[in-house]
């Protein structure tokens, strides 16, 4: 899925910045104002433009991003085709292409993605307190294709299959390491084949920067030598948020996330403390285990003409198992951001973050809100 499904847990996915400032937006259709156009009826913009982002993961990223956006008359839900290429300051190299197409008035949408990466990153071990002495570097090639179909099933409710393959080869590690030894499930070349079902209420307002409602998102996934896997094992995933809007554009959203996994389950796809997306102020995957809870609160506010500020804190664990939780094992993190819309009339936001964790902090540059 794109980087704003919920479902779609943190990892290759790199935030993009399209220099919309500098390069404009082309609009598909005739000069605005005109009342033939989408501008009258529902909005579409289509872009190829240049692209910057930033994270501790990444350092800076350049590369190039196609990306049409449109919104049919009876819905507030915007449909995205996004293709990209993206190179980072650490030698990380991500290409794919991705889609979110709502139906049925919104109510309805088919959503997926084709992607290919080759990345070096960073172990840390699998636990909640695993020490930062112990980084081991590695490098990792590695494809995903998905697909997702919901259906309405009731007023803002939606429920349907989803489809994930995966394919990686670890290609690089440190003699000595933990990941060298070939002990870890996921070092050696491995495929991850699952189905599962998934359930998604969605009340908001505008799906790219909400302004009120909420998203619950439910599901389940199993992976199985049946489907084709390597490895047995399976997902669930709960994904709450909450808009509570005030005077004046004054907006706080709330965000609790909660993944569990059982059974064999590669290392590159356990449960990953930190990001830009859920702990920011942690590297991605400084932590790992089995099971993660992350809890945060965000408050937005506007500034003047299309500019704003947010601060956000909140705590989060990973475990390998629900009663591996504890209050001495919770990682805080809190920050504060700026906001600047890149559309007149799309509330696409560019986003600078920083964030601070009880041992890290981390810079973020990106699109769209966290959550």
């Amino acid at each position: 899925m794109n980087a704003q499904h919920p479902g779609r847990p943190a990892g290759v996915y790199i935030p993009v910045i399209v220099l919309a400032l500098l390069a404009g937006v082309a609009r598909a259709g005739a000069p605005p104002g005109d009342p033939n156009t989408d501008t009258a009826r529902g909005k579409s913009q289509f872009a190829v433009l240049p692209a910057l982002a930033y994270t501790p993961e990444t350092r800076f990223i350049l590369g190039v991003v196609g990306a049409y956006i449109w919104e049919s008359e009876d819905t507030l839900r915007k449909s995205s085709i996004t293709a990209d290429f993206l190179y980072s300051q650490n030698r990380q190299i991500q290409t794919g292409l991705s889609f979110d197409i709502y139906s049925d008035s919104g109510r309805s949408k088919i959503a997926g993605e084709a992607q290919y990466s080759y990345w070096p990153g960073k172990f840390y071990g699998i636990g909640n307190q695993t020490p930062a002495e112990v980084e081991e570097p590695f490098t990792e090639k590695f494809f995903r294709a998905s697909l997702g179909l919901f259906l309405s099933v009731g007023e803002g409710f939606s429920a349907g299959p989803e489809y994930d393959f995966r394919a990686s080869s670890v290609i690089q590690t440190s003699d000595g390491g933990a990941l060298g030894s070939g002990a870890i499930a996921g070092v050696a070349n491995y495929v991850a084949s699952g189905v599962g079902a998934a359930a998604i209420l969605d009340t908001r307002i505008d799906n790219f920067s909400p302004r009120g409602g909420r998203l619950v998102y439910l599901s389940a996934h199993w992976y199985s030598k049946l489907l084709g896997s390597d490895y047995s094992f399976s997902r669930y995933i709960v994904d709450a948020r909450q808009y509570v809007p005030f005077w004046g554009g004054h907006i706080i959203g709330f965000q609790a996330y909660f993944c569990a996994l059982s059974g064999t389950v590669p290392f590159q796809m356990m449960s990953l403390l930190g990001g830009e997306v859920r702990g920011r102020g942690y590297y991605e995957g400084r932590y790992r285990d089995n099971v993660l809870f992350s809890g945060q609160a965000e408050y937005r506010t506007p500034l003047l003409y299309r500019c704003g500020l947010v601060v956000f804190g909140g705590i989060t664990q990973v475990s390998r198992n629900l009663a591996g939780f504890s209050l001495g094992g919770i990682h805080p993190f809190a920050g504060f951001g700026f906001r600047f819309r890149l559309l007149n009339d799309t509330r696409v936001n560019l986003r600078f973050d920083w964030g601070y964790g009880d041992d890290s902090s981390g810079n973020y540059i990106g699109v769209n809100e966290a959550f």
